[in-house]
């Protein structure tokens, strides 16, 4: 009798647990931007057959103890932490089911070495290989900008335009600065909103890539209307302008 299949593969399978309002607890201090990471201890429980049975029975666990072994798990509660502890587990788990419904036969250990080139290895899988499981680099890397941009376009957008020398914090023009995060920012938000529409998991990050959004903005800034125009210094004839 051919052994019945499902959505992880040939082993019987517990439901996955709800990542809705999920947080990991553990110590460590948090530094934020990936600080205080937690590296969890190697016991073996992923070696050979019976590992990668253990994996498929619950991949959302596999996957976080993976991310524990990379010493890519968080506890700071910083944006990197709600990431690495929830959406890039998530993101992970959605990205290996849909791989494994084009093969019920992959497991999520074989998903995530022929990705990822990571897992538990040797006989008793008591040896870890980080592979390209790295948030500054990879796959992981441009997931974890992705998700910024989205969960805070103002701070993103800012650096971008500070990066291209269009946002001098402390200086530079202020009245342009003030109008890029007020009206130039919200309308690229609306921008984006329509844009996912077609595709749900476009990111302002992947929105504005290649776009001289400085450049950009200066031109819009240059014809904004008169309402959103405030009294200039002295301008350049010497008369008080509101123009300038």
């Amino acid at each position: 009798m051919a052994k019945k299949t499902n959505a992880y593969g040939t082993q019987p399978v517990a439901s996955a647990p709800s990542m809705a309002g999920r947080r990991n607890r553990g110590g460590g201090p948090g530094r934020g931007g990936g600080g205080g990471k937690k590296k969890l201890p190697n016991t073996g429980l992923y070696g050979g057959r019976a590992g990668e049975a253990a994996a498929n029975q619950n991949p959302e666990q596999f996957i976080r103890d993976l991310y524990g072994q990379a010493g890519l798990t968080d506890f700071s509660g910083t944006a990197y932490g709600d990431w690495a502890n929830d959406a890039a587990v998530a993101k992970m788990l959605s990205d290996y089911k849909v791989a494994n419904d084009l093969d019920q036969r992959l497991s999520v250990p074989d998903y995530v070495r022929n990705t990822y080139g990571a897992g538990f290895t040797g006989k008793k899988g008591k040896n870890f290989q980080q592979g390209s499981l790295s948030t500054t680099t990879g796959d992981l890397g441009e997931e974890y900008q992705n998700y910024l941009s989205n969960t805070n376009p103002q701070n993103y957008l800012v650096g971008q335009a500070a990066s291209a020398g269009g946002f001098v914090p402390g200086g530079g023009n202020t009245q342009f600065q003030d109008w890029y995060q007020t009206s130039y920012i919200p309308g690229l938000e609306a921008e984006l909103a329509t844009a996912q529409q077609g595709n749900p998991q476009l990111s302002m990050r992947e929105l504005v890539a290649g776009r001289d959004i400085v450049g950009e903005a200066r031109r819009k800034y240059a014809v904004r209307p008169s309402t959103q125009r405030q009294p200039g210094p002295i301008g350049l004839s010497g008369r008080y302008s509101w123009w300038e």
